[in-house]
């Protein structure tokens, strides 16, 4: 679920085996749809001054939408790995989160699809349980054993804003 302005987005079920993205007006109250065949646990990625949204498909294909236009498109057909979940980083970034045995890997994605590891946090303890800030700290439960659980943080997994460059260098 993500807010921009007066819009909600979120992912609903809109049959008893499809899920969807739509749109809520919170003023108006009026809704739409702009996607099906969505991955209810894939997460959303918001690019809010691109006006762009990142969503993993059910058949696991990075798809985009253009907020303006309503259009959706295919970008990556495959997303390697699978089982991962979207959140909104920065601007420029966007946070791609996979479990795996022991642990969980963290990708930046950019708005264009392109994804490269940042991170590997090899721990049995690490549950699926993890939340990106408006830092792009990584906030994330930790349980050992029988142990209490204990919040933990990432500091700046995805970099500020200003710092992040995403244009190839010049020749």
């Amino acid at each position: 679920m993500e807010f921009l302005g007066d819009m909600l987005y979120f992912i609903a079920k809109r049959s008893s085996q499809e899920y969807a993205l739509y749109a809520l007006n919170t003023a108006s109250q009026g809704s739409s749809l702009l996607a099906h065949d969505v991955k209810p646990s894939g997460g959303l990625a918001l690019f809010a001054t691109a006006q762009k949204f990142l969503f993993i498909s059910s058949r696991n294909s990075l798809c985009r939408v253009d907020l303006q236009s309503r259009e959706c498109q295919v970008i990556t057909p495959s997303v390697w790995p699978e089982g991962g979940r979207l959140f909104t980083g920065n601007d420029q970034l966007a946070l791609h989160a996979v479990p795996i045995a022991g642990g969980i890997n963290f990708f930046s994605c950019s708005a264009d699809g392109k994804m490269c590891l940042l991170l590997n946090v090899q721990h049995a303890a690490v549950s699926a349980d993890y939340r990106l800030n408006s830092r792009g700290d990584l906030l994330y439960i930790e349980q050992k054993d029988k142990e209490l659980p204990r919040i933990c943080c990432l500091p700046a997994l995805l970099p500020p804003p200003e710092a992040t460059n995403l244009q190839d260098p010049e020749p």
